[in-house]
């Protein structure tokens, strides 16, 4: 069976909804650029675009992801 490949339009659309209600890693929005069969030569450019239009930004995760475990550790 044969892999069905996505545009970099469709990809950049279903990366903006996954990126827009949970703040994401570059690593995680690689992962999910290969779980979508987009062809790797097309990820730089999505992944540029993501952060040009501050979908994707290390410093926010990094914040939500350092705050969220100092709150369930200090909450439990």
């Amino acid at each position: 069976m044969q892999k069905k490949y996505l545009t970099k339009e469709q990809a950049l659309q279903k990366l903006k909804h996954y990126c827009g209600y949970q703040e994401r890693s570059h690593s995680e929005v690689l992962q999910k650029l290969w779980e979508l069969g987009v062809k790797k030569t097309e990820h730089d450019e999505i992944i540029s675009s993501l952060i040009e239009e501050d979908y994707l930004n290390e410093e926010r995760f990094a914040k939500q992801f350092v705050g969220g475990k100092f709150t369930k550790r200090f909450m439990n």
